[in-house]
């Protein structure tokens, strides 16, 4: 005789634990479905949200420059640029802003020093319209635009499209855009 006893299960006592093949591949297939109903709206929320990220980096961007040549009372430039020394008509690449001090916003002299770089947008378009230059936005010390005032139209790849509107006085507001 053993030392320790067994219990000896019988078909009767027996608990068969588990699932079958059959639930398995429904529970499956009701995976895959529910699948195809969310990724859709994953990709449209990673959409917005890549957008609305856009439209965060501008507006702090463009109220930088602002508020960077109220405190200095001096001319701030903001431009797109490929090198960090001539602004560029894309708006998609990085942002530099820079103290005008001799009078050519397009270009930024050896002595002109950069104050900050924003990096390249990720959205599909992104462009400025409006009056004056659309390569620079340049602030004058009371913290209006020099004549610059205009729109920025951020199109996505999903349809998600946004206006952001530049006023005469240099304040900033979104609005919805059907056009891209």
């Amino acid at each position: 005789m053993s030392k320790y006893p067994t219990c000896r299960l019988t078909p009767s006592t027996q608990r068969m634990r588990g699932f079958t093949l059959i639930e398995l591949l429904a529970v499956i297939a009701l995976m895959a479905i529910m699948a195809t109903w969310v990724v859709p709206s994953f990709q449209s929320l990673a959409e917005r949200n890549r957008v609305s990220v856009e439209v965060m980096r501008l507006m702090g961007a463009l109220g930088q420059a602002r508020s960077t040549a109220i405190t200095r009372r001096e001319e701030a430039v903001i431009c797109p640029t490929r090198n960090q020394s001539e602004c560029d008509a894309d708006w998609k690449l990085q942002l530099m802003l820079f103290i005008d001090k001799d009078g050519t916003p397009a270009e930024r002299t050896n002595d002109e020093a950069i104050l900050k770089v924003w990096p390249a947008s990720e959205v599909a378009a992104l462009d400025y319209s409006g009056f004056g230059s659309n390569r620079y936005l340049r602030y004058r010390a009371n913290g209006r635009p020099k004549g610059q005032n205009g729109t920025f139209n951020l199109c996505s790849f999903s349809g998600n499209n946004v206006s952001l509107v530049l006023s005469s006085h240099g304040r900033l507001r979104v609005a919805e855009d059907e056009d891209c």
